[in-house]
């Protein structure tokens, strides 16, 4: 074979090596970076010379390799709890219109820039309010109601628990010094989307003849009352005044 006849055989080698090495779908930058989808299937077979090709050798394997498996076996984010509910466990019930725990005062602290905000519209009396016709387990409102209710004190005012008076304000002006949630009755404070864990939140509760109890738990942002979702963080009986430490994890 003289030398022309060889350096065409050879060439025609080189362009079906070449050919096989690469499928059609292979030599763009569409196709490098398609990696993401296909892995390294197609990325990997396009190792040519050409930049899309070099792309998707590169992009195909550490795209589709590395997204791939982070995105596969991601796991859910774990919630945050913004919420604290204080929330009665009483099971006796009495007839002088404040059942339930009496709570006087709630002082969350937590973090730095970090506030507990009273959230009255997710809060909720637990019993039916004194009507005249309910003298057992009703809480009084502002206006009296014989024999239940005669000190035109309202006993379902929330905010009583977020004016750091506590126990020893007077009842003067018709203003009460507790709050009565009564029987599964519940009180929140939100903490506009940051996270409980590490708040100290401290109770101080009407002392009295009756067994009262109350449960702390940490909710998320999106408690509405209902505590499916809630974290119980512990609980107290007849305890005049107590401090609990927000911790989800135990």
């Amino acid at each position: 074979m003289n030398i022309k006849n060889l350096l065409a055989y050879l060439l025609t080698l080189v362009v079906s090596v070449s050919l096989t090495a690469c499928p059609d779908d292979c030599g763009t930058e569409e196709g490098g970076t398609e990696g993401g989808a296909t892995g390294g299937a197609t990325g990997g077979d396009c190792g040519g010379a050409e930049g899309g090709n070099v792309s998707g050798g590169a992009n195909g394997g550490s795209v589709g390799g590395a997204e791939g498996g982070s995105v596969g076996g991601s796991t859910p984010e774990a919630p945050v709890y913004s919420v604290i509910v204080i929330v009665d466990q009483t099971s006796d019930v009495n007839d002088d219109g404040t059942p339930g725990v009496d709570i006087c005062e709630v002082d969350i602290v937590c973090g730095e820039g970090v506030r507990a905000r009273l959230d009255e519209d997710n809060s909720g009396i637990g019993s039916n309010i004194c009507d005249g016709s309910n003298g057992e387990n009703c809480v009084c409102q502002d206006i009296v109601i014989e024999p239940t209710c005669t000190s035109e004190i309202d006993r379902s005012n929330f905010r009583i628990a977020d004016n750091d008076e506590g126990c020893d304000a007077s009842e003067r002006g018709k203003v009460s010094a507790y709050v009565s949630l009564g029987i599964g009755g519940y009180i929140a404070f939100d903490l506009d989307g940051a996270d409980a864990n590490g708040c100290q939140v401290t109770v101080e509760e009407k002392q009295g003849s009756d067994e009262e109890s109350y449960s702390v738990l940490a909710c998320p942002a999106d408690f509405n009352g209902n505590a499916d979702n809630c974290v119980l963080i512990d609980s107290a009986t007849n305890a005049a005044r107590a401090t609990f430490t927000i911790d989800t994890a135990n």
